[in-house]
């Protein structure tokens, strides 16, 4: 079988890369890192839609740095409104916001989030 050096080194080439593509255990090993608690209990209170009460509960604080508090309204993404590192806090909005919804996650040391937790004023 005749051919060019040109087409043979390309065809060595591509054997090559395929040969080094099918080895992969020179990728670095998965990192052992914590999965965060999700927070739950989540409660949103408000008296007048301007300052909301938010509280929740979370079963092991210790590996965490930190909560993420997020503002929702139907039908768009939740928005970070702020963090904090207690498990209670006050949000303060200039007008009454009706329908709002708010959110909290919890983020390990490692800043891996949890899922959101989503609760409104009722």
């Amino acid at each position: 079988m005749g051919g060019s050096p040109n087409v043979k080194k390309f065809i060595v080439t591509i054997v090559l890369v395929l040969i080094a593509c099918a080895r992969h255990d020179d990728i670095l090993p998965r990192l052992d890192v914590a999965e965060p608690p999700i927070p739950r209990n989540f409660l949103v209170e408000t008296t007048d839609q301007i300052t909301y009460h938010l509280s929740w509960e979370i079963d092991d604080p210790s590996i965490l740095k930190e909560y993420r508090v997020y503002s929702k309204f139907a039908g768009s993404s939740p928005v970070l409104e702020g963090t904090t590192d207690t498990t209670v806090v006050e949000v303060n909005t200039q007008i009454p916001i009706p329908g709002v919804s708010f959110c909290v996650s919890a983020v390990t040391v490692e800043n891996v989030e949890s899922s959101l937790t989503c609760a409104s004023a009722e």
